[in-house]
């Protein structure tokens, strides 16, 4: 799939003559951000894909939020690695160095974090989709870092496009075309393993200073017993397993994956998120809907307005930075990245994903007012009508009833409006007047409008579903209350 969006993308671009160098969105958060690509041998395991029996070798990058000072704009993905696409490319007719122009923006050398932030990074790891490079997410993942996250993306050798190593040899991907169940259960089984090592990599001092430089020295700079998992695609498919297997993760995200596994039948008992494309849901995927009574702690399924199987990527943002045509864009769009638009996708997706994050590690606020910033013009979510939010530190949850007319409103005779939403020890339940619906609904998937995303100043804002309820209800006249614990 991904070579035929690049194909697309590069057969207008020639055609267009683009510049030789085509600089990326800076990241948004606070932080600046150090990027580091190391390999890491896992000794203890052979690889099934390689022919010649050797040593599972990975190739991860490291996010590191690092001091506010100078940047230097530096190559998306390394040369060999561009090399290759050029090369595969060719018959498109695009010329040597296309895959080069691509430019981001990187902190210039290791230096200590900024003393307006404390450190004690949370550790996230990150699995991208099938037959396709982690270096293709590094935008979104450089970004998601600028928050305060250590973030550390995995290649998966014989199952990316392409794996390159600090030597020069490359890895050519031979997974690309699975289509069984089986196949799918081994190659999750692999990535799984991969996860896992990864992360014991973290609790190695030596292996850490070396995939972490900053941590040299310095054992405040990473929180290393709250890591948390995501991924697009298949990797979302990864983060799931993993998460199922290894109790070291406290939370995961899956990006627009179905779902494989034995995490199907048996499910979770830590917090998930399952974040879909406009058309992805329950009722697409059979795996999601396999799934959900399975979650047993707290859960939420997104869908994104406007977006496609690729949205999740940096594929949009590299699309909105290249001069090519509208019918080019158009057909990239219609297919694999959707109409919402680069860096709007990217301030979403890296939002929600940051402030589920948050609450994966650090747990719900002490209080759950809250506040509508004021260029929140638009509702970012809208619920379905069925089914239920939760999640599992409700020890001794309140009683939850219906805010009395009085607090709401009474609505007349024959009018059919919505009430007030109560929030109950992190429960959110809406509750309406309309005569079918007099039991209290809780209601847990949501579907993303994009239409107006706010540019909220700084951090990404807590508990978005919330924020997006008080919001909903406020066009409506009515608003939140709160319930203590």
């Amino acid at each position: 799939m991904i070579r035929v969006i690049l194909a697309f993308i590069y057969f207008h671009l020639i055609r267009l003559g683009q510049t030789a160098v085509v600089p990326l969105p800076s990241s948004t958060g606070p932080c600046d951000v150090t990027l580091q690509a190391s390999e890491l041998i896992d000794l203890s395991r052979t690889d099934p894909f390689d022919p010649k029996g050797g040593k599972r070798a990975l190739m991860v990058t490291t996010f590191t939020p690092g001091s506010c000072g100078s940047v230097l704009s530096t190559s998306y993905i390394p040369n060999a690695t561009a090399r290759y696409e050029d090369e595969f490319f060719q018959s498109f007719g695009i010329t040597s160095g296309t895959f080069e122009s691509f430019r981001i923006q990187t902190q210039t050398e290791q230096q200590p974090p900024p003393s307006s932030l404390e450190g004690n990074y949370p550790v996230v790891l990150f699995s991208p989709a099938l037959g396709t490079s982690r270096l293709i997410y590094t935008s979104l993942l450089q970004d998601l870092a600028s928050y305060g996250f250590a973030v550390i993306s995995v290649d998966h050798p014989y199952d990316a496009d392409i794996v390159e190593y600090p030597d020069g040899r490359t890895i050519v991907g031979i997974l690309g075309n699975i289509s069984t169940d089986a196949q799918y259960d081994s190659a999750l089984n692999v990535r799984v393993q991969d996860m896992r090592f990864v992360l014991n990599q973290t609790h190695n001092t030596t292996a850490l200073g070396d995939i972490f430089p900053l941590a040299r020295g310095n054992a405040q700079l990473l929180s290393l017993d709250r890591a948390t998992i995501f991924g697009h695609s298949l990797g979302g498919a990864t983060a799931a397993q993993t998460l199922m297997v290894d109790s070291r993760f406290v939370g995961g995200i899956n990006l627009d994956g179905s779902l494989w596994g034995s995490v199907v039948d048996e499910g979770l008992s830590r917090p998930f998120l399952m974040f879909g494309n406009a058309n992805h849901t329950q009722a697409t995927d059979a795996s999601w809907a396999a799934v959900w009574p399975h979650l047993r702690g707290w859960k939420l399924e997104l869908q994104l307005a406007q977006s496609k199987h690729y949205t999740f990527s940096d594929f949009p943002v590299l699309v909105d930075a290249l001069s090519i045509s509208d019918e080019a864009k158009q057909i990239v769009q219609a297919g694999y990245i959707g109409t919402i638009g680069g860096l709007r996708a990217r301030n979403v997706i890296v939002s929600y994903i940051t402030a589920t994050l948050r609450y994966f590690v650090h747990g719900l606020p002490t209080s759950t007012k809250i506040l509508i910033p004021k260029d929140l013009r638009q509702q970012l979510l809208f619920p379905s009508p069925i089914g239920t939010i939760s999640h599992g530190i409700n020890r001794h949850p309140p009683r939850c009833t219906a805010p009395s007319r009085a607090a709401t409103g009474s609505p007349g005779r024959g009018e059919r409006r919505s009430g007030a939403a109560v929030i109950c020890g992190g429960r959110v339940r809406l509750f309406t007047d309309e005569p079918t619906f007099r039991q209290p609904v809780a209601l847990p998937v949501y579907h993303l409008n994009e239409a107006e995303w706010p540019a909220v100043d700084g951090m990404a804002p807590p508990l978005p579903v919330l924020l997006a309820f008080q919001e909903r209800l406020m066009k409506s006249g009515t608003g939140l209350t709160e319930e203590r614990l």
